[in-house]
């Protein structure tokens, strides 16, 4: 039984958290053996954040989206904005690339895999 389905039981918070460890360590010998070597990273002053997704037009995400991007202090923060659809000239289209550093507008680009787009971000200098 999933920790979750237990939110509604009458256990205490020490029981559910007892069960939770449980439940968990089974994934723990599955994530050891799947692990793949981590590939060295290039350094970089800020962090980077990449925002997937292709809902990046006229559409109520992006409505919703586009202050948080905005309010990413841009002296600790690098942000990425990774499109999937064509966007055209929406009405939302100019404030979410001024929120952002990068757009990379992974509908034009035939590499359109996620791990082509976190290529991309670590290839931008």
């Amino acid at each position: 039984m999933t920790p979750f389905s237990l939110l509604c039981e009458p256990l205490s918070p020490d029981q559910q958290l007892a069960h939770a460890r449980r439940w968990s360590a089974q994934f723990n010998a599955i994530s050891a053996k799947h692990a793949r070597p981590q590939a060295p990273q290039k350094s970089h002053a800020r962090l980077r954040i990449g925002y997937f997704s292709s809902d990046f037009y006229a559409h109520a995400t992006a409505y919703l989206l586009a202050e948080v991007l905005e309010l990413h202090d841009r002296d600790r923060f690098e942000v990425f904005r990774l499109f999937l659809r064509p966007g055209g000239q929406q009405p939302n289209a100019g404030r979410l690339r001024a929120a952002c550093e990068h757009f990379v507008d992974l509908a034009r680009d035939p590499m359109t895999s996620p791990p082509a787009a976190f290529a991309t971000m670590s290839s931008t200098s």
